[in-house]
């Protein structure tokens, strides 16, 4: 009875090391923690609107006569008859528009209303982008995305749209989001290799023309910063088509590198790098610091987009050749792709292995030596036969590629005692 048993705790043993689950990643961020960094970066821009100064005549005339001067004359119209009904009743539009960005930042950090407030975000984000900005300002000459094209209100939107769940995630945050995979990396592909077209205006690869930009944005800057501005603006001063030409390479590869499964992660790494770098050198932090900015710029918003696409799971095969997929929860765990059972997280995985080797050690079949198996009567018990023994070695054989852990100490083990058994 001893070998019938051992032979069935040896069964179960190599058919459960053939079809546990390996957890070969882990989710950082869920669509909810990136959903509600839109949410805060929402209330951002809406305290932003709230400083005096965007309760003057001096910033309407500003925003809005930028956008009517750089923007297609049907356009222009509407904007003009914007900028003529909100010049009567300035305090009161200002506090509806700050009051609208807060309304949208806290509907998005509370999860019971956030699909309408991802709704009301890309309405407003698309009106603000195209009546109240000009489509970004993309118009105006030496505009580039160092300086903050597309504009990042419309950025907003995109973000939205990627992270409004629509399907069970992937690979990605927004393979279940709205866009779906391809068209989300289409997007930032666009996005990156669209603005580097930028840069081949006059205004943007003039020698002096990255120093003068540069320059412009000291104007109110904290000492610091205004200071790192005119030191920087002296350093590269007669190198601007040199770094428009760098600039223009970068975003490029960063754009296209996206599509292809191989080079996403590099894509994407170095998206956040030169997002952050624009941020600190081109953009001033978006000029939150000078009472006149209205929001942190397009750079938080490249780095928040490109979390969203950031691969955050692994395929590769099991021990018994089925490809495994870790489709996590938003606790985190994993599941074999063709297995519908219960998510079970790694520290599950490892505990009922833990478990189930301890019960076999502890069994009485595990204690008998290989002159205690050659001894005992079998009673009537049949024999196994050298097929049988084969195909246990071969089920063993497949779990080699667990040669660590818990796993691979019970695959060694368990090719061990099957070689008792043989003649």
């Amino acid at each position: 009875m001893r070998v019938a048993s051992g032979q069935s705790s040896r069964s179960r043993l190599g058919g459960e090391l053939a079809s546990s689950p390996e957890v070969v990643g882990a989710r950082l961020l869920t669509r909810r923690h990136l959903e509600v960094a839109l949410g805060l970066l929402w209330l951002l821009d809406g305290a932003l609107q709230f400083q005096p100064y965007m309760f003057s005549r001096a910033f309407f005339d500003n925003v809005l006569g930028m956008a009517e001067m750089f923007v297609p004359q049907p356009m222009a119209v509407v904007t003009h008859d914007l900028a003529v009904l909100v010049s009567s009743h300035l305090v009161a539009f200002n506090a509806v528009f700050a009051t609208t960005q807060v309304a949208i930042g806290v509907g998005l950090i509370w999860s019971r209303t956030a699909p309408a407030a991802r709704l009301a975000s890309i309405v407003w984000a698309l009106g603000v982008w195209s009546v109240g900005e000009g489509f970004g300002n993309l118009f105006m000459p030496g505009m580039n995305l160092l300086a903050g094209a597309p504009g990042a209100v419309i950025l907003y939107a995109v973000v939205a749209l990627v992270i409004w769940p629509r399907r069970a995630d992937g690979e990605a945050v927004a393979d279940g989001g709205l866009l779906g995979p391809r068209a989300a990396h289409v997007a930032w592909a666009v996005l990156w290799v669209g603005t580097s077209l930028l840069e081949l205006e006059v205004a943007t690869y003039a020698p002096d023309a990255l120093s003068a930009q540069i320059t412009e944005l000291a104007h109110g800057e904290p000492a610091i910063i205004a200071d790192m501005d005119r030191h920087l603006a002296h350093l590269v001063l007669g190198h601007g088509t040199e770094l428009a030409l760098a600039m223009m390479m970068a975003q490029v590869l960063i754009g296209s590198w996206v599509l292809r499964a191989a080079t996403r992660r590099l894509a994407l790494g170095a998206g956040i790098a030169v997002a952050v770098i624009y941020w600190v050198i081109g953009q001033n932090f978006g000029g939150i610091l000078t009472g006149h900015g209205t929001d942190p710029n397009t750079a938080p918003l490249l780095v928040l987009l490109a979390l969203t696409l950031w691969p955050r799971a692994s395929t590769r095969p099991t021990s018994s050749g089925t490809p495994v997929w870790t489709s996590f929860s938003g606790q985190g765990g994993a599941r074999n792709a063709s297995s519908d059972g219960p998510i079970r997280s790694a520290s599950e995985v490892a505990v009922t292995q833990h478990r189930d080797e301890q019960a076999h050690l502890a069994s009485p079949a595990a204690g008998h030596d290989e002159r205690d198996e050659a001894e005992t009567d079998t009673g009537g018990i049949e024999e196994p036969t050298q097929a049988s023994r084969g195909c246990r070695r071969r089920s063993f054989e497949r779990s080699q590629p667990l040669e660590h852990g818990v796993g691979g100490r019970e695959a060694r083990k368990g090719r061990d005692r099957l070689d008792h058994l043989d003649p």
